[in-house]
């Protein structure tokens, strides 16, 4: 009863609001938040409660008799009563998952018996995953605190989502490969956190991307999907029941923990039945709920595509079409297709939460502001000037469109075009530990012994990489390195 209660005053303070005019609680229609329709408040008051962070007005404009008898949150209540309780009660995610591992091992190999991560293809299997039976894919380096947040989390952030040539690729293999050619992202002082995407339903991160991430301190989101009319089919059934919508938000929830990344981009690419949209938000709520319960620092971030109306119409900003995603989740990220002045109506619609917009730049230009590519910062200074986050979507373009003889000098040439626009991590703690690698080479040595004679790349080999990129080099900031030989004798 108290979690119904507690819920039930959210909702009304969402709709109706506290009654005082001069009100400023940004969850309240009194003050700085907009009145909502029935069915996104009652998704929202669900989020609202399991967070426990929200102010609630000390008056409500309704009488508690009358607020336990309105009909928009009774009609809710009793549809999702059960739902609601295990989602908003703490500790509902088991975060423990067995230590004991079956032997009935469905890691995928390729024809050579190498393993291999992929992804999930369609909604059977991912409601009948099992975890614990693909622990090779398993990264094995955790979210490291060693590097400090570059700046305030309300403040503008900049994101990668990686979809390189359908995902994937050499990548995959979860024990790296013999083949120098391929693609590395090291510049991760710049960014907050990276995506990884695949235009199948829901793509894990391969392990080595986790772990390169995690060792950086940054965030590893997933994605999922669905497109076309395949995937209005898809979410036909997913969002038909409460069951499927509930099975599937603990599932990814289980996902994340299981292969040890960070959250969600959720990408609804078709239209909704309308009337299945309160499922959908419901959806939403509970994977964030899920996620935030389970893992504190976790992100769940929407991609603005389908309408509030269900309808799939791409906006380019936050407005009222997409707000109410927005307010489920820990951000949205924008289309790419924008105009300046959909910046600054951006920033003024989001308010305190503008960080948490993530305007979207192509790298590969298709109809950008600038163009993308070796311009791609063109868009970022405007996005900067307008103080939103942003999402850099495809840098792959380096690897696949320049020369791949080159590409060190050319991804070097393109992220140093960024930099001024990027927050500059640092190390949190003194001394820093790196070997610099980069997850790729030409020899491998242990212990200064050499074991390997030939090329290699693995990114779950990837160290901690250094942050003095121009910005500090032109404040004449001094490196100095010391070189310690295996026995503890410094070399130099």
């Amino acid at each position: 009863e108290s979690v119904q209660k507690l819920i039930t005053l959210y909702f009304e303070q969402l709709t109706r609001g506290c009654g005082h005019e001069n009100c400023t609680n940004y969850d309240c229609a009194n003050g700085k938040s907009k009145r909502m329709e029935p069915s996104q408040a009652a998704a929202i008051a669900l989020l609202l409660a399991a967070k426990g962070t929200s102010k609630l007005c000390k008056r409500s404009a309704l009488p508690e008799s009358q607020l336990k008898t309105d009909g928009s949150i009774t009609n809710f209540w009793t549809k999702w009563s059960s739902l609601l309780q295990r989602s908003v009660c703490k500790n509902t995610v088991n975060t423990s998952l067995s230590a004991k591992h079956t032997s009935d091992q469905l890691t995928r190999y390729d024809s050579d018996g190498r393993p291999e991560a992929c992804p999930f293809s369609n909604l059977d299997d991912a409601l009948h995953w099992i975890p614990g039976r693909d622990d090779l894919c398993v990264p094995s380096i955790p979210l490291t605190a060693s590097v400090k947040p570059a700046r305030d989390p309300s403040s503008p952030k900049l994101l990668i989502c990686h979809d390189m040539m359908g995902g994937y690729q050499k990548d995959r293999f979860v024990q790296g490969h013999s083949l120098f050619e391929d693609y590395y992202f090291y510049h991760w002082a710049l960014i907050e956190g990276f995506i990884y995407f695949s235009h199948q339903f829901l793509s894990i991160p391969p392990p080595g991307w986790i772990n390169a991430a995690h060792r950086n301190g940054k965030v590893a989101l997933g994605t999922m999907i669905t497109e076309w009319k395949d995937g209005a089919t898809l979410c036909a059934e997913l969002l038909s029941s409460k069951e499927s919508v509930v099975q599937l938000a603990q599932q990814m929830v289980t996902m994340a923990l299981y292969y040890h990344f960070d959250g969600w981009l959720v990408n609804i690419e078709n239209h909704i039945n309308s009337a299945l949209m309160d499922n959908l938000f419901t959806f939403l709520s509970l994977l964030t709920t899920g996620m935030h319960n389970a893992l504190p620092w976790s992100k769940v971030i929407w991609y603005d595509s389908v309408t509030v109306d269900g309808n799939l119409k791409w906006q380019n900003a936050l407005n009222k079409m997409n707000q109410p995603f927005f307010e489920l989740c820990d951000g949205i990220f924008l289309n790419y297709l924008w105009k300046v002045p959909l910046l600054y109506a951006t920033a003024t619609f989001a308010g305190h939460r503008r960080g948490d917009v993530y305007v979207g730049i192509d790298v590969f230009g298709r109809k950008c502001y600038g163009d993308g590519g070796y311009n791609t910062n063109k868009a970022l200074a405007v996005i900067k000037q307008a103080s939103l986050s942003a999402a850099v979507f495809a840098p792959g373009w380096v690897y696949e469109t320049q020369p791949k003889t080159q590409f060190f000098h050319n991804q070097d040439k393109f992220w140093l075009l960024l930099e001024p626009y990027c927050p500059v991590g640092e190390p949190h703690a003194l001394p820093m530990v790196s070997s610099f690698s980069r997850g790729c080479g030409e020899m491998m040595f242990v212990d200064g012994v050499l074991v390997h004679l030939g090329h290699w790349s693995n990114l779950s080999a990837q160290d901690l990489q250094p942050s003095f990129f121009s910005t500090m080099l032109r404040n004449d900031v001094k490196v100095y390195l010391q070189v310690w030989g295996s026995s503890g004798e410094l070399l130099c």
